[in-house]
């Protein structure tokens, strides 16, 4: 009898979703977003655009910006709450730099603590006027001039951050990236044209909630799962390298393209891991999934070394020592370094149950939530934070 293969869907990428809603309020017209990510991120950035008077209609599985034109945005008449959307704050920055009039962003006690200073100190070479007031960004618009800057560190958020303020500079920007960062500003901006017409856009899966389902399948005795149709830019798929030099059967099929995104199907059979060395230059393509690779080292046979990775210690937690205290409550032998960390792998049977503390974390406790049916009396704490990426986790997990 044919073995039957699990085929399941994920919810639209998390980055692409935030995007679409921000330039589709700066286009003029309609734009209708099919299969975004309605999470607490993406949400915060819905409010903020509705709070620049745009108008969004939520939908049951689509999104309705009305945009009034790269001109149209209006003051806002209270403080625009990001959350704990980094995304959200950096990205507004951007483009409320350029406006004629002031505004205030605020966040979370988590988000108030992320650095910000990368993206104001190029802004702040355009011309632009942030400073920090108390629990909030006081941002006066101003008149915005065009940059030649190469980032420190390689950032999507700061590069679209530029690119958004550069809308309503004098010139084009240029923006010299010292990685490979995420270029779904660049390809989106491509999408609505010139001029910033409304358009109809389809977001594609988010492969880093993929990378959950494709985790658990390769440590579950027996498993094969497709996932359908997942975002599969080559800035994203770090991950899929990184598994693949630790042994992963891993299938890219039915490739196809959603408004200038390559898509796929995701086609994974449970395998035999063994240690790899995680480092630049390929850290940028998988900084939201070395948690979820750390945890899969776990399982590997030999040592796993991940090196380049100082920017995890300034995400929602400290990841890197997030990390390490989650591994080594379940038993595996984890060292610290100040870039990362190494793992040796450790027979699941030798793995004890433990409540291991996501530190509100979502993509903490995402990473060890996977191992609830693998490692019987497994409790993760705070894990209601995964509704800000993967609201639907728990149901498609069944957790």
């Amino acid at each position: 009898m044919k073995k039957k293969i699990r085929k399941i869907s994920v919810p639209g990428d998390k980055s692409i979703t935030h995007r679409a809603i921000i330039i589709g309020s700066l286009a003029r017209g309609k734009t209708r977003i099919i299969n975004p990510l309605v999470c607490d991120d993406t949400m915060s950035t819905v409010s903020a655009m509705r709070s620049l008077g745009i108008t969004v209609l939520k939908e049951e599985k689509s999104l309705t910006v009305l945009g009034h034109g790269i001109n149209g945005l209006k003051k806002p008449s209270y403080i625009i709450d990001c959350g704990n959307s980094a995304t959200t704050m950096r990205l507004l920055m951007g483009i409320l730099s350029g406006q004629e009039f002031d505004s205030y962003l605020t966040g979370d006690e988590s988000l108030m603590k992320r650095p910000m200073d990368r993206v104001i100190i190029p802004l702040s070479q355009m011309g632009a006027l942030i400073t920090r007031e108390g629990n909030a960004y006081h941002i006066s618009g101003r008149k915005l001039h065009s940059i030649n800057y190469t980032m420190p560190v390689s950032s999507a958020q700061v590069k679209s951050a530029i690119m958004l303020a550069d809308l309503f500079a004098e010139r084009n920007s240029v923006i010299n990236d010292p990685g490979k960062s995420r270029n779904h500003t660049e390809l989106m901006l491509d999408y609505f044209g010139k001029t910033l017409k409304g358009k109809k856009i389809i977001i594609p899966g988010d492969i880093s909630s993929a990378a959950y389902h494709i985790a658990e399948t390769l440590i579950s005795p027996g498993a094969e799962i497709i996932i359908k149709n997942v975002g599969i830019n080559e800035t994203r798929t770090g991950f899929i390298d990184v598994i693949r030099s630790m042994g992963a059967q891993v299938q890219i099929k039915n490739k196809k393209s959603f408004a200038n995104e390559p898509v796929a199907d995701i086609h994974v059979r449970n395998s035999a891991l063994y240690g790899t060395s995680i480092k630049n230059p390929v850290i940028p393509r998988v900084i939201d999934e070395i948690p979820l690779l750390a945890v899969l080292a776990a399982f590997a046979e030999g040592k796993t070394e991940i090196r380049d990775s100082s920017e995890l210690r300034l995400k929602e937690s400290d990841r890197i020592n997030s990390v390490i205290q989650g591994l080594k409550s379940i038993g595996v032998n984890v060292s610290e370094r100040a870039d990362g960390m190494d793992i040796t792998g450790t027979m699941p049977e030798d793995m004890q149950a433990a409540e291991i503390d996501s530190y509100a974390d979502h993509r903490i406790a995402m990473s060890f939530l996977i191992l609830t049916h693998i490692i019987p009396g497994l409790k993760v704490k705070n894990k209601e934070c995964v509704a800000v990426s993967y609201p639907t986790f728990f149901k498609d997990f069944h957790i």
